[in-house]
């Protein structure tokens, strides 16, 4: 990754392929703009992600080879819903997050999604890949499956919150006190000065929002 900002796909030539403020889009992010509308004034309804297994492809999300089987909904935030999937190619388990609208009761599957929801979710995705740090969860791909869902997959991390390692250091359980919460408070804010550092910003870092390992890692 160059510190400048995103790298360029060296696919088509910049003059052929559609653009973002000046700068060319990557084929993945043309294709999915091109699947559900860049005009914000269009809204654009996705599939109901909190459909049972069995109404969503058998369990299996439907990219073009068939890779991912759908486990359950682990985690909701203001744009997405993050699943547990099974990667069938290399027998792993991952997370996935998949792309949710703005209902009038908040965030929910089958919601008008505006382009700019899906330029941030597109960001967040390319944003969070290039942050090659151990404190940032890796994205492993970016797509669109057969029914139109907007999904990226990440490593699944397996650990409590940073708020539940606070409550065990001041209940002094489970071997951690103090200092080890101290500690691993110290990696959060290394992995925050390297985002910093390369002109990202966290906006919504707390404590339930940070995963902690078995080992303390972050």
């Amino acid at each position: 990754m160059s510190d400048g900002g995103p790298e360029r796909d060296a696919g088509a030539p910049d003059s052929e392929r559609p653009t973002v403020g000046g700068t060319p889009l990557p084929p993945v992010h043309a294709t999915i703009r091109g699947r559900h509308g860049v005009d914000p004034r269009t809204p654009v309804r996705l599939p109901d992600v909190d459909a049972p297994a069995d109404d969503v492809a058998d369990g299996t999300v439907r990219t073009p080879s068939g890779r991912y089987d759908i486990g359950p909904e682990i985690a909701r935030g203001g744009m997405g819903a993050i699943l547990r999937v099974r990667d069938r190619d290399l027998c792993r388990a991952l997370a996935m997050k998949v792309l949710l609208g703005q209902g009038p009761d908040g965030p929910r599957a089958g919601a008008p999604v505006t382009a700019d929801q899906l330029n941030r979710f597109l960001e967040e995705a390319q944003v969070t890949a290039q942050l090659a740090h151990p404190g940032v969860v890796p994205v492993h791909e970016l797509g669109v499956d057969a029914d139109g869902r907007i999904y990226f997959t990440m490593a699944l991390i397996r650990g409590r919150t940073l708020g539940a390692i606070f409550r065990l250091a001041r209940a002094g359980e489970d071997g951690w006190n103090l200092s080890r919460a101290l500690q691993v408070l110290l990696r959060v804010c290394e992995t925050m000065a390297f985002a910093h550092a390369k002109g990202v910003v966290h906006r919504d870092l707390k404590p339930e929002n940070v995963m902690v390992g078995r080992f303390g890692e972050t």
